[in-house]
């Protein structure tokens, strides 16, 4: 439809069909079209909705996670029908959605010192050792969140901590049978016997004619398509098209290194020591709490250690450093502690200082001033990012001049040439083809591709790092079956390998028989010339100690017998083959080793429970809560 819109672009009809659209846009506004207020929710919580922005984000978020630990073996397609990646997200969402009601109406709050405390200590926001204002607000920016957007989210993300931490801190006492069976249970010993068949020495046995390749092509058609592939040609605009055009004037940096003025400033560095008296609650606790820091300030005074006072009689997290706070910037701390410390000399000890912590002694250990750099010492980097800002401006300004041309011209090779741009053409590659560079190899450039009908151009598509792509599609080869000639070498690998596990798992089963009925375990063996016996003396339940232990499968089934039934009833399938696996012996373990045992063991069963407690939390907050499920939002990501 574009096409034929670019075709009769000059003739009245299509003026008039133009002209009418944007007056319509005129009139109503282009929110009447487009309104994110008036998106659907992907999910509604108690009648607060999930919308598409909050989960396009968290699902981007997961999705660039995924990316980062897997690298280039990522594969979008292949972990959501694995792994249900959007369900996961989805169901993360509701539940911190769950979590955090509840934590209000159960009168949680953050106080505002320690959301800055939280803040501060983040590394992302650090410059020269501490916190920068300067470095706070350019994350920001490049964000796209305003400083109250990001304290709200963690504020809430505390409040979830709290509530979480709260529950899984209040789990009730571990059972001393639980401890004593999950004991015995993963430190007795087994003595495994099994006899191992793998289907690849079988596969030579194994001659398939045409007639049980073409069955088996017919079984499995969709397994053996040809992928869709493309041919393109694309245009690229970036920063380099117009990286000569742009210059920095000393006007230029002046105003910018003014606008930042921020980065360019080392807030003053203090490190510190403190000593803290909570004040207890009731009459006379304010008091008391004066007056046990007065003494400390004295027996400082009269020669004792700051530090060794601050280790026997402080109660704070800090105690055991002997109060070391370590670096402080401005700001950091509570107002009037943050008065006290950067008024105080260094090396002198405060009067006592009231917070709404308690009262505190303070020693100033050193101080680094603070500096702010001259415009001539970062003129170099102060240039380099005017270039890049101009050079983004005018990338989206001709953006908009492009999209024009584009709906109009239909030609990326003249286009590209017209304005300076990268112009490339691609030969036929599908989506599964080796790892592309540049902007071919951005997910959204496959996508765009494959979205684009044949003999079309698609739209101007933004990327990063202020780059626009636009790609029209020359030709497309659709998915082929693949006849028995052309994937009789893929055909032979697969059909080899499904009918050689086939025919090994019968022959475990004829030895299983075998040996239920009465027979020997050296006459099972016989049964196949390709039978592997094996032997693991002292097998655990969880492999503890062992060098050369069993497949995770054959252990858990040798973990499911008993000296009264020794023998596992089923093949059991691993990796490498299939087992018939048997108890000769069990060790049990040695209840004298149970409280050398306990000291590892009681908190990671208690941290068990303890999540297990939080699960029976949420689902109670769960079946209690309206949560309605929108698959059709869903199902668009």
């Amino acid at each position: 439809m574009l096409n034929a819109m670019r075709r009769g672009a000059n003739t009245w009809v299509i003026k008039l069909l133009l002209v009418m659209l944007a007056l319509s846009f005129g009139i109503w506004g282009v929110g009447d079209y487009v309104n994110s207020r008036g998106q659907k929710a992907v999910a509604v919580v108690d009648g607060e909705g999930i919308g598409p922005g909050e989960f396009a984000k968290a699902y981007e978020d997961q999705l660039n996670a995924l990316r980062k630990r897997v690298g280039e073996a990522f594969d979008k397609k292949k972990f959501e029908e694995t792994f249900q990646l959007r369900q996961q997200t989805l169901s993360r969402l509701i539940d911190q959605r769950l979590i955090l009601a509840a934590a209000t109406s159960l009168g949680l709050t953050v106080s505002p010192d320690f959301l800055r405390r939280r803040i501060a200590a983040n590394p992302l926001f650090q410059e020269g050792g501490g916190f920068s204002m300067g470095r706070y607000d350019l994350v920001m920016r490049n964000s796209g969140l305003t400083p109250r957007e990001f304290e709200g989210e963690i504020v809430k993300e505390i409040l979830v901590g709290q509530l979480q931490n709260s529950l899984m801190d209040a789990t009730a006492p571990l059972p001393t049978l639980l401890l004593q069976d999950t004991f015995q249970m993963e430190n007795e010993r087994r003595v495994i016997e099994a006899l191992l068949l793998k289907p690849l020495d079988l596969e030579p046995e194994i001659q398939p004619d045409d007639e049980a390749l073409t069955a088996f092509l017919t079984e499995n058609r969709e397994r053996y398509r040809t992928p869709a592939r493309l041919k393109l040609r694309y245009l690229v605009l970036s920063t380099d098209a117009v990286r000569d055009s742009v210059t920095a004037s000393p006007e230029d940096m002046e105003a910018f290194y003014q606008e930042h003025l921020d980065e360019w400033h080392r807030q003053e560095v203090r490190r510190a020591r403190h000593i803290l008296i909570p004040i207890a609650p009731g009459e006379g606790g304010e008091e008391a709490a004066l007056k046990k820091i007065q003494g400390l300030a004295a027996r400082i005074g009269a020669g004792e250690s700051f530090e060794e006072v601050a280790r026997s009689e402080s109660q704070d997290v800090t105690a055991s450093q002997g109060g070391d706070l370590g670096e402080v910037t401005p700001g950091l701390m509570t107002k009037s502690f943050d008065e006290a410390l950067f008024s105080l000399p260094q090396g002198k000890v405060s009067d006592p200082v009231k917070t709404t912590f308690g009262y505190h002694l303070i020693r100033v250990d050193s101080v680094t001033p603070g500096r702010e750099k001259p415009l001539a010492e970062v003129e170099s980097e102060v240039k380099e990012r005017v270039l890049r800002q101009k050079a983004v401006d005018q990338v989206y300004a001709r953006s908009e001049t492009l999209e024009e041309q584009l709906y109009v011209s239909g030609d990326l090779k003249a286009l590209a040439q017209e304005n300076n741009l990268t112009f490339r053409e691609i030969d036929f590659q599908s989506g599964q083809d080796p790892a592309r560079q540049g902007v071919e190899a951005d997910p959204k450039f496959m996508e765009t591709a494959f979205a684009t009908p044949k003999g079309e151009i698609s739209a101007l598509v933004e990327l990063a790092d202020g780059q626009f792509f636009a790609l029209e599609v020359v030709d497309r080869t659709e998915p082929e079956f693949q006849s028995l000639d052309q994937a009789r070498e893929a055909l032979l690998i697969d059909y080899r390998k499904e009918k050689s596990r086939e025919m090994a798992k019968e022959h475990v089963q004829t030895m299983l028989k075998a040996l239920a009925d009465g027979g020997t375990w050296e006459d099972a063996h016989k049964l196949h010339a390709a039978a592997l016996s094996h032997r693991w003396e002292a097998v655990t339940f969880n492999g503890a100690g062992e060098k050369d232990g069993p497949p995770l499968e054959v252990r858990k089934a040798a973990f499911r017998t008993s000296p009264n039934k020794p023998l596992f009833p089923e093949p059991v399938e691993s990796r490498d083959g299939l087992y018939v696996v048997r108890l000769e012996k069990v060790v049990p373990a040695d209840p004298a080793a149970l409280p050398e045992a306990e000291a590892k063991l009681r908190p990671r069963l208690e941290a068990g429970l303890a999540g297990e407690m939080f699960e029976a939390y949420l689902y109670g907050l769960r079946s209690r809560s309206e949560v309605v499920i929108h698959e059709d939002v869903l199902n668009r990501f």
